[in-house]
């Protein structure tokens, strides 16, 4: 049977687009479980919850420690997430998704003072980027069938 080249050319079309669209997908699950990972328990450092629900999403530029973000009076906080997945779901493939914690005492955490060993809870998570891009595709394929 002859395809004829605009029917090749629809083919190609569809399924560069269907291509473009699981890259974006993939990019997308893989950032939110990246951004999961590093405010996991057991990984962040978790006494009020402030520190993680601290954590902030930008499409511009990385979000800043505070300064003046210490939950001196210890009051319990939660994060729910869902700034963090907006601002996820609203990014491009090509486009850089920022992640950091603003607390002010979140880089004495990750990275150590001269009184406290680093915990290291962000570069533990990001070291595991590969495998979390490896795991998405793999989901993503088994759903494909």
């Amino acid at each position: 049977m002859a395809v004829n080249n605009l029917d090749f050319g629809k083919v190609v079309g569809r399924w560069a687009s269907a291509s473009q669209d699981r890259m974006e997908r993939i990019f997308k699950q893989s950032t939110q479980t990246l951004a999961n990972t590093m405010n996991a328990a057991g990984n962040v450092p978790i006494d009020t919850g402030f520190l993680r629900s601290s954590i902030r999403g930008s499409l511009t530029d990385m979000p800043r420690i505070d300064p003046a973000k210490t939950n001196k009076r210890k009051a319990p906080s939660t994060w729910d997430g869902s700034d963090l997945t907006l601002v996820i779901a609203q990014a491009k493939l090509g486009d850089t998704i920022y992640i950091g914690y603003t607390a002010a005492y979140a880089g004495f955490l990750e990275y150590g003072t001269s009184k406290m060993a680093p915990r290291g809870f962000v570069a533990r998570a990001t070291g595991q980027w590969q495998r979390i891009v490896r795991a998405t595709v793999a989901q993503a394929t088994a759903r494909a069938g």
